[in-house]
């Protein structure tokens, strides 16, 4: 691992330490308020994003505020580990098909005390982070948290673009570390909402990503334009039918219910640009294979079709890059 700098020792802080997984948006956008917040805050980045945050940059906490710095300690995910450090909570805020290999770098940095939390997209992360965790002999324990926050990166400045619904809880055990993770993401100054059920939470939030996120990369527009668009918000009430009817029926998620959670995430955050659309603009790969992916596997899995889902993967599949 390779420290920025301005980082190379540990510096107390009253409200302990946080590292953060992932350099991205999302990623950037929590280290940006862990900082203000008062934490001793890392980031750990790869190399293609190492150098737009090693030596801090300018965060907007809204879309109409003005930028100030931020400076979290910036650590490079390479081939020789650090020594483990005291981190009370680290956040795995990474692509979903990055999540084995972030877990493995991660690993190195965490010590036993160390409680880890998924805050992505997709179904099954607790799994593959506990699945990487115990091959490298390390029991710690995983949480889940789900976000509608959003943030991106414009120009040089990471933007809070959009509040939204945070729930943290545990997934299967660890109640006593999901509430302790919780109340560290409250005081970074953001809501949460605890729950018991998340994967009853992570299903439902892979039925949001599943209705916003592929039309807006398709199309090219902000998350408002689909509900100022009648055409638009036909077809992200249809897909959210779809999913509703796929989704395991043990959860009980409910059409209506859902489809209201969806029209408020759109509305609550308007000027955002999914992350899926900040793929396509930045010619990366992106998620859509895990989110409405997961629909279409549901769907082959109980002999049923997914029309709308199929046809979103492949259409956005198509604007990936080549190779």
């Amino acid at each position: 691992m390779v420290q920025s700098e301005a980082c190379l020792e540990l510096e107390g802080s009253p409200k302990g330490s946080i590292l953060i997984v992932g350099a991205g948006s999302l990623g950037s956008g929590l280290a940006a308020m862990a900082c203000i917040a008062g934490f001793n805050t890392y980031l750990l980045a790869r190399r293609t994003s190492y150098d737009r945050v090693a030596g801090g940059y300018l965060f907007m906490p809204g879309p109409d505020s003005a930028p100030e710095p931020v400076h979290p300690k910036v650590v490079l995910c390479d081939e020789e580990p650090m020594e483990p450090v005291e981190f009370d909570l680290c956040i795995v805020a990474v692509k979903t098909y990055d999540t084995e290999s972030a877990t493995r770098a991660l690993s190195n940095l965490i010590s036993r005390n160390t409680i880890v939390m998924s805050l992505q997209n997709g179904i099954g992360l607790v799994q593959i982070i506990r699945g990487v965790l115990a091959s490298k002999h390390k029991e710690n324990a995983v949480v889940r948290s789900v976000t509608s926050h959003g943030f991106n990166w414009t120009e040089e400045v990471c933007v809070h673009a959009g509040a939204g619904r945070t729930v943290i809880g545990p997934y299967g055990s660890h109640e006593k570390e999901a509430a302790s993770a919780a109340l560290m993401i409250q005081e970074m100054g953001i809501e949460v909402e605890s729950s018991l059920d998340m994967r009853k939470e992570e299903w439902g939030k892979a039925v949001v990503n599943a209705a916003i996120n592929p039309i807006t990369a398709i199309v090219g527009c902000e998350n408002g334009k689909l509900e100022q668009d009648e055409r638009l918000s036909r077809l992200w009430r249809d897909v959210v039918t779809e999913c509703v009817k796929l989704a395991p029926q043990d959860l009980g998620l409910e059409l209506v219910a859902t489809q209201d959670l969806v029209q408020q995430v759109i509305l609550h955050t308007g000027p955002n640009r999914s992350s899926m659309l900040q793929d396509v603009i930045a010619g990366r790969k992106t998620e859509v294979e895990h989110i409405n992916g997961a629909f279409v596997q549901q769907a082959e899995d109980s002999g049923r079709s997914a029309p709308l889902n199929g046809c979103l993967v492949s259409l956005v599949s198509a604007l990936h890059p080549l190779g």
